[in-house]
């Protein structure tokens, strides 16, 4: 029997409300995230919507600057 190899790293397809949202998600676990999508603008847009609700969870002091930070790499 093969042990399971521990994920590290995820692939999300389409940067809308929901892939955002998922990215952001298992980014906040540790893991390392990138995102595609079929329109720049669709990704240039996710990837605001990501950091406006980091940016909303630091003022709400559910993640610290530093622990965003994380997130943002």
């Amino acid at each position: 029997m093969n042990p399971m190899k521990r994920i590290s790293r995820v692939g999300v397809v389409g940067a809308g409300t929901m892939g955002g949202a998922i990215a952001q998600h298992l980014a906040m676990k540790g893991l390392s995230v990138l995102i595609i999508d079929a329109d720049p603008k669709c990704l240039d847009a996710g990837k605001s919507r990501v950091l406006a609700s980091l940016a909303e969870a630091v003022e709400r002091r559910i993640l610290s600057e530093s622990e965003k930070s994380q997130v943002e790499q």
